[in-house]
C-alpha cells in the first residue's frame, strides 16, 4: 500500500514537473513570439520613415533645381531668346510633374512625405486623390504622422482600386476641439466589405497590413485618439469613412 502510494506521489510529481515545463516553454515561445512581432513592426514603420526621409530629400533637389531653371528662364525672356526659353519651359514642365506637393507645405515633413507618396501612388494607380490640411500636423512628432498617413492612405488607395467604380480617396485634417482631426474616404466595393467586415485587407501581404495597423493603433493609444468607420452609399458609390482624432501633445509630454 505504502508502495503504490508512494508510485502515486511521484507520478503526479513528475506530472507537476511536466506542466510546469509546459507551461515555461509556451511563456517562452510566446515571448519569443511577440519579440519578433515588435521587430518586424519597428522594421516596417522604419522602412516608412526612410521612404518619406527620401520623398523630402528628393522634393528639395528638385525645388533647387526648379529654383535654378526659373532664374535661367527669366534671363533668356530678358534678353529675347524666345526658342530657348520654349525649351526651358519645357524641361520645366517635366519638373512640375514631378513635384506634385510643392505648395500648401505643412510644418510636418512626415505629413509631407506621406501626402507626396500618396499623390504619386494615386497617379500611377489612376486614383483620384484629393486633400486639405488646415489643422495643426507641425505639433506632432514627424516619424508618428508619416506613419500614420503612409498606413492610412495605402489602404485608401487599395481600397478604391478594388471599388469597380469611381476610384476616389479624399483626406482632410483640421483641428477640432483640441484634437487633430483626420477624415479620410476613399470607393471601395460593397461586397469586399461585407465579407470582411473589420475592414482589412486582401492583399497577398498580410504581414505588412498586420503591422501597419498595429502601427496605426500605437500612434492612436499614444495620442489618446480614436477612430471610427463606416460604410455609406453615395451618389451611387459604397464609400469607406474613416474619422480620427489624436488629442494634441501636451508640454513636457
Amino acid at each position: 500500500m505504502n508502495a503504490a502510494a508512494g508510485m502515486y506521489g511521484v507520478i503526479l510529481f513528475l506530472f507537476t514537473v511536466l506542466l510546469f515545463l509546459l507551461f515555461r516553454w509556451h511563456s517562452l515561445q510566446e515571448r519569443i513570439w511577440k519579440g519578433a512581432c515588435i521587430r518586424l513592426e519597428q522594421e516596417s514603420e522604419e522602412k516608412d520613415r526612410k521612404e518619406i526621409e527620401d520623398l523630402n530629400t528628393h522634393e528639395k533637389q528638385l525645388k533647387l533645381e526648379l529654383g535654378e531653371e526659373l532664374k535661367s528662364l527669366e534671363q533668356l525672356l530678358l534678353f529675347g531668346k524666345k526658342e530657348d526659353a520654349i525649351r526651358a519651359i519645357q524641361r520645366l514642365d517635366g519638373q512640375f510633374e514631378q513635384m506634385p506637393y510643392v505648395e500648401s507645405r505643412t510644418k510636418n515633413c512626415g505629413v509631407n512625405g506621406a501626402v507626396s507618396r500618396a499623390v504619386r501612388m494615386a497617379a500611377k494607380e489612376q486614383v483620384i486623390f484629393r486633400f486639405h490640411i488646415a489643422g495643426a500636423v507641425g505639433a506632432f512628432p514627424e516619424g508618428d504622422m508619416g506613419v500614420l498617413l503612409c498606413n492610412l492612405l495605402d489602404n485608401a488607395i487599395e481600397g478604391a482600386l478594388k471599388s469597380g467604380g469611381r476610384r476616389e480617396v479624399l483626406l482632410n485634417v483640421w483641428n477640432f476641439r483640441g484634437y487633430l482631426k483626420i477624415s479620410l474616404e476613399n470607393t471601395v466595393e460593397e461586397e469586399r466589405i461585407r465579407l470582411n467586415p473589420g475592414f482589412c485587407t486582401d492583399k497577398k501581404d498580410k504581414s505588412r497590413h498586420g503591422f501597419g495597423m498595429r502601427s496605426i493603433e500605437r500612434i492612436l493609444r499614444r495620442f489618446q485618439g480614436v477612430m471610427d468607420k463606416r460604410l455609406v452609399c453615395r451618389d451611387g458609390d459604397w464609400v469607406l469613412e474613416q474619422v480620427l482624432l489624436l488629442r494634441f501633445p501636451q508640454p513636457g509630454s
